[in-house]
């Protein structure tokens, strides 16, 4: 009895961390063809809201 009173006391007071969301599978995006090659960006998803993108500078071919 005594212990399960002191847990929810803890349970209250202390603060508690939230665990942060997986980051998905690193996805190359296209994002624009100059001098005969298509260029893109490597994009992970960390957050569960998008973003977290390098800049557009990787080759990924030709236009």
């Amino acid at each position: 009895m005594v212990n399960r009173l002191a847990d929810r006391i803890l349970n209250a007071v202390l603060p508690h961390q939230k665990a942060a969301a997986p980051c998905g599978p690193y996805v190359i995006s296209g994002c624009y063809c100059s001098g005969g090659l298509r260029y893109g960006k490597k994009c992970r998803d960390c957050t569960g809201a998008g973003g977290g993108c390098t800049p557009c500078n990787i080759v990924i071919g030709a236009c």
